[in-house]
């Protein structure tokens, strides 16, 4: 899955969760975390703000590490994707940040 693949699949699970009232491109990391958590609510057992593998599953995207390597490439990721806790931290951020920035962009 490409990485505009990706982002365009965030946009659109994310758009489900948009209240309409309010405009898309306003949207803070305040607000990303606040329409997480209302998604999370039916997931009572992930802990996304924490783990990517979690996230991924909130968000509906495969968590495999195939998955995750490809995706930490695409995101500019230093080195091989192994799967360790900075380069998890590090890419959950990167996911977090571009659901802000892209994911609620008309």
């Amino acid at each position: 899955m490409t990485l505009c693949h990706l982002f365009k699949l965030i946009r659109f699970a994310i758009s489900l969760l948009l209240p309409p009232d309010k405009p898309k491109k306003e949207w803070t990391m305040d607000d990303v975390d606040a329409a997480l958590v209302e998604k999370g609510k039916a997931f009572t057992t992930l802990d996304w703000k924490h783990s990517l593998v979690d996230l991924c599953k909130l968000l509906e995207l495969n968590p495999g590490f195939p998955a995750r390597t490809d995706m930490y490439r695409k995101a500019g990721g230093i080195g091989d994707y192994i799967g360790s806790a900075e380069q998890n931290i590090w890419l959950h951020g990167q996911v977090m940040e571009n659901l802000a920035k892209h994911g609620f962009a008309d």
